[in-house]
């Protein structure tokens, strides 16, 4: 019997099982090469999100994601991939489970390996691993390495154990004969997970539930992402125990997901898109920043009376940098990203130089208040505009997925600094208030774990913030302007 037909044949029996009081039987897929633009049309009506196969490195491998899952937090597997399988009774085990163990320590992340693997052998009811491929035995091995059942068309008597009884079927089948899968299971809780995605796993992956799995049929939202549509790894085995009832372990660092409103595939499918472009110029961007920035510096140098024109143009990127991603630049890709970013890099220097037409200190504390105020109110909403953006969090790879990332904080506490230096030059004691308040609204906003999330920004942005508001300090900030008509002013 082909391994197809008698995956068809499991699950099919798992349907006729009679009423008993039990919990029915839940099924995990795991589709290599499995995202929204080459998904089967029939996962339109299933609870849906991307999914961020980002794992324990930047460049995960299909072994990574198994571990991953398994695990319930980021893992990866060494060069040699996961090693040899040796048949263990009626199940298998992983000959190099130690040797996994051991490396997998030496990724300094939380967790244990097998996690997964030990929750379904604690539900006190047999459960069935399906694959082609000997490395998805990584994903439900327990703590010692062993899957204790797992078919092939050579064991049918497996097929009559796993129906009278069975938590679970796991699953791992090939893109082309998912849609024979899902309509055999049509009367179950499915859940269907990308273990990789085209292009080298530079788009985002697929997670799916069907119906049965009480998610609804529209986006689920993660704890792990605060976002809606995005899962990650280490949310499936969580998630697909909750789907099977079975205990949830400590180690697991992953979070069930839950239903939310809203989503398309059309939308997932234009997220990932923005997300892969977002990913291929970010590299560029940065090097183009630091291009500017040095030919802004040798003209400064150079040509005083562009002085102030190129630091307007220069101070106004970093805000550009996230505000381009209120316009979908990314259709356009590189292209895109310089015209929308340039452009309202422009805009801001135009408006910059306007205000500081008669004193560029104000022009200058304009555009620094303006990324302050950008990166904090932005960081209030959860850092929406950081997704993706070029000095932002990516969502195929990064390790954080909201709030503020290290570059909007390092914008974020540049700019409360200077404009409150510029403010204690001005106004000397008198606004001390107001810059102390500024620095803590601005620390609160991108520390608070509902707003930007980012706590170890906390003691830096205190030592960062602490200088200007030091009596007399400000006098050390003073630095001196030449306008073009040969005046000269304070800045």
């Amino acid at each position: 019997m082909p391994l197809l037909a008698f995956v068809v044949s499991v699950i099919a029996g798992l349907g006729s099982l009679p009423a008993t009081g039990r919990p029915p039987p839940a099924v995990l897929v795991l589709v290599p090469d499995l995202a929204w633009v080459n998904a089967p049309a029939g996962m339109g009506g299933y609870a849906k999100a991307n999914l961020t196969l980002a794992s324990a490195r930047r460049d995960a491998t299909v072994a990574d994601a198994y571990l991953t899952i398994g695990k319930g937090a980021p893992s990866a597997a060494p060069a040699s991939g996961v090693g040899a399988i040796a048949r263990a009774g009626r199940g298998i085990r992983l000959r190099d489970w130690r040797a996994l163990q051991r490396h997998d320590a030496t990724l300094h992340r939380t967790g244990r390996l097998g996690a997964l693997g030990d929750a379904l052998d604690r539900a006190g009811r047999p459960w069935l691993l399906v694959a082609d491929d000997p490395r998805a035995a990584a994903a439900v091995a327990n703590r010692r390495g062993v899957v204790h059942r797992a078919a092939s068309h050579t064991v049918p008597a497996l097929e009559q154990e796993v129906a009278t009884g069975a938590v679970a079927l796991v699953v791992e089948v090939g893109r082309p004969e998912l849609p024979t899968v899902l309509r055999a299971a049509t009367k179950r809780c499915v859940v269907v997970v990308s273990v990789s995605s085209p292009a080298a796993n530079a788009h985002l992956g697929v997670f799916a539930a069907s119906p049965r799995c009480e998610l609804g049929n529209r986006s689920v939202r993660s704890p792990s992402t605060h976002r809606r549509g995005l899962v990650t790894l280490s949310d499936v085995a969580p998630t697909f125990l909750t789907a099977a009832h079975g205990p949830r372990p400590r180690s697991v660092i992953g979070a069930s997901v839950d239903a939310d409103t809203g989503g398309s595939v059309g939308a997932l499918i234009r997220a990932d898109r923005r997300a892969v472009t977002g990913d291929r110029v970010r590299t560029d961007l940065i090097y183009l920043f630091a291009v500017l920035s040095g030919l802004g510096a040798a003209l400064m140098i150079c040509v005083s009376r562009a002085r102030a024109v190129v630091a307007f143009f220069l101070l106004a990127i970093p805000s550009a940098s996230f505000l381009m991603m209120l316009f979908p630049w990314w259709e356009r890709g590189l292209t895109g990203a310089v015209a929308v970013g340039g452009g309202l890099a422009a805009l801001m220097a135009v408006m910059a130089a306007w205000v500081g037409r008669r004193d560029v200190r104000l022009g200058i504390g304009a555009l620094t208040a303006t990324v302050a105020a950008v990166v904090a109110i932005d960081a209030g909403f959860g850092g929406r505009l950081e997704v993706d953006a070029p000095f932002g969090n990516s969502s195929t790879g990064g390790g954080r997925f909201f709030g503020v990332g290290n570059v909007g904080f390092g914008f974020l506490a540049a700019g409360l600094i200077v404009v409150c230096a510029l403010a204690l030059d001005q106004w000397g004691r008198r606004a001390v208030p107001w810059v102390v308040a500024a620095l803590a609204v601005g620390l609160t906003l991108s520390a608070g774990p509902w707003f930007g999330a980012d706590v170890g920004g906390l003691p830096s942005g205190v030592c960062c913030c602490s200088s200007p508001s030091t009596p007399g300090g400000h006098r050390a900030a003073r630095l001196t302007w030449r306008a073009p008509s040969g005046a000269t002013r304070r800045g």
